[in-house]
């Protein structure tokens, strides 16, 4: 009776390591983000994109590098499904000046992307199955 009894918990304890380390790979059920953007109907070189989360108290956010036009977040650093407010940045360096070196400046990149995409974005996505292609176009 004994072993029976000990062979039992055994069993349980090891079904329980096995599902515990069964997990679901993607518990937030993250998404591979991707788009383009243009500004004054030209493909943007360079910047970054922000994904802010506007719903409940999920703190999910993500983002990404702009380059030639595209950005794409990998499914790892994607989105789950829901709203999220989007901001878009893209510094503009007035030139260094000659006694400076490279990647040293005293003058602060402008943005060259209005406060309407970026700090009073009011640009707004949901993210949800099927739909994970997001464009946008700055005036």
């Amino acid at each position: 009776m004994r072993r029976v009894l000990w062979l039992a918990t055994v069993f349980v304890a090891c079904v329980g390591v096995l599902v515990a380390g069964c997990g679901p790979a993607n518990p937030q059920g993250r998404m591979a983000i991707s788009g383009r953007v243009t500004l004054e109907g030209q493909p943007l070189d360079q910047g970054s994109i922000q994904f802010t989360a506007l719903e409940g108290d999920s703190g999910i956010g993500s983002g990404g590098v702009i380059q030639n036009g595209s950005y794409s977040i990998e499914t790892e650093k994607g989105l789950p499904p829901g709203k999220y407010r989007v901001r878009i940045f893209s510094g503009e360096s007035a030139g260094a000046p000659a006694d400076e070196m490279p990647g040293e400046s005293s003058e602060a990149p402008r943005e060259r992307i209005p406060a309407q995409y970026n700090t009073e974005s009011t640009l707004e996505i949901e993210v949800a199955p099927g739909k994970t292609t997001f464009d946008f176009n700055l005036d």
